[in-house]
């Protein structure tokens, strides 16, 4: 166990991949973009990575897509 700063001690579990349970994946467009799922995208500048990461985010809010539990799950970081 390590103690983190604010003191809450951590505990690393070790599975089997033979333990883990697969779960069905649902998809805002298959097989590119999954909901819930960190997706990176990636391009030489120019290439319309905004305009994709745009499309993708006005569709889901239109059609009220909630890909996790809070409002949005878009984040995005520039690189």
């Amino acid at each position: 166990m390590t103690n983190y700063p604010n003191n809450i001690p951590a505990k690393l579990e070790i599975i089997k991949a033979s333990e883990i349970i697969p779960k069905e994946v649902r998809w805002l467009w298959y097989p590119y973009i999954p909901f819930g799922k960190v997706t990176l995208l990636q391009g030489d500048p120019g290439d319309g990575k905004s305009s994709v990461f745009r499309s993708c985010y006005l569709f889901s809010s239109r059609f009220n897509l909630k890909s996790c539990s809070s409002n949005c799950c878009f984040l995005i970081i520039p690189l």
